[in-house]
């Protein structure tokens, strides 16, 4: 399995901010890094944008309300799926609060799954 990071970009910070950390994540992913990822923030939201810009690269987007029965994505992200570049997974279960400490919860998730991923747990 390609190595996987967790992405964790805070809202405290400006994208300007942000720019070398999201320039070195961009970079790892068109090496075959797994980014996981809320996309959530507007640094992870500038990071999706890039993902999608570029050719090769995969990413997993965490989903917070968890997924309904009948999940019917947008357009543009079936076009993902159905190509292997994204995977959606829910978070949390259907009905967790969507709040900040949902937000901190999903980032905490996808450490630790990540770290699992890599053999560290």
């Amino acid at each position: 399995m390609p190595p996987s990071v967790a992405v964790s970009l805070t809202r405290k910070k400006t994208l300007a901010e942000h720019e070398p950390e999201i320039t070195a994540l961009a970079e790892k992913a068109r090496q075959g890094w797994i980014l996981v990822c809320g996309f959530l923030s507007p640094g992870e939201k500038e990071l999706g944008r890039r993902l999608r810009a570029e050719p090769n690269t995969r990413w997993i987007k965490t989903m917070a309300q968890g997924l309904p029965p009948r999940f019917d994505p947008p357009l543009e992200d079936s076009r993902f799926l159905a190509a292997h570049r994204q995977l959606l997974l829910s978070a949390l279960p259907i009905g967790a609060p969507f709040d900040w400490n949902t937000c901190h919860t999903m980032n905490a998730h996808a450490a630790a799954m990540c770290r699992r991923a890599r053999g560290e747990e």
